[in-house]
């Protein structure tokens, strides 16, 4: 124990120390550590799934917007382009290096 434990027992016990007042004084300071442990856990577990919540729904969201640009573009591709020519291959483009 350290010295600032023996005389926080010396003030509330005085002496002689009764064994059974030692016992519950340090369980009672044992759960309170405890306690305090399981607060600062849960509030980190809180903010975490805050945290994890809002990244989720962002993604979600950027999600849904690629989505909806592919149907876009697949509809472009199907309908061949906005400037109304017919649908091309690509097979039939020659690639740029060329």
């Amino acid at each position: 124990m350290a010295a600032e434990d023996w005389v926080e027992l010396y003030r509330l016990f005085g002496r002689p120390y009764r064994v059974a007042q030692l016992e519950n004084w340090l369980a009672a300071r044992d759960a309170q550590r405890r306690a305090d442990e399981l607060e600062i856990r849960a509030a980190w577990l809180d903010d975490t799934v805050d945290a994890l919540s809002q990244t989720l729904a962002r993604q979600q969201q950027e999600i849904d917007l690629l989505q909806e640009q592919l149907r876009l573009l697949y509809r472009q591709t199907q309908r061949g382009g906005d400037d109304g020519a017919a649908p091309r291959s690509l097979r039939d483009e020659i690639p740029p290096h060329y």
